[in-house]
């Protein structure tokens, strides 16, 4: 009974250690573009320690496999959110930009009072899609 409570726990280990690599190599891949050579090369360090680590049978250096990729996941979703909110920063700050050089002068031939709330909506998606174009036309 315990050979087979330490099988299920190797097991369970090695699938957990085998998901992660899964999910992590998809991250990567889907976001290649938007990291450095040296970051995405770190994440592929860890990767290849891992499937290494899934072709032995020691408990040990899955689990040790599985907190470096994890940290390594971490750290790519970390500079993946701090682009994605810069660029959605930069995005509103230049939108902001435009909207305040050209929408003062636009607002007031339109008979709208200057700080007038607007209604829109924000749609993200790839040109080409259903819904690219959603403006409420008068």
């Amino acid at each position: 009974a315990e050979e087979d409570k330490k099988r299920k726990e190797f097991i369970e280990e090695r699938n957990r250690l085998d998901s992660l690599i899964y999910s992590t190599e998809k991250t990567l891949n889907e976001n290649r573009d938007k990291l450095t050579e040296a970051d995405a090369k770190a994440v592929e360090e860890a990767l290849k320690e891992a499937r290494k680590a899934l072709e032995k049978d020691n408990i040990e250096e899955i689990r040790s496999a599985e907190q470096r990729i994890t940290a390594e996941s971490h750290k790519l979703a970390e500079l993946l959110y701090k682009q994605a909110a810069g660029g959605a920063e930069a995005g509103a700050e230049g939108a902001a930009g435009a909207e305040g050089a050209e929408g003062a002068e636009g607002a007031k031939e339109e008979g709208k009072a200057e700080g007038e709330v607007v209604e829109a909506e924000v749609v993200d998606e790839k040109p080409g899609e259903p819904g690219e174009e959603k403006e409420d036309k008068p």
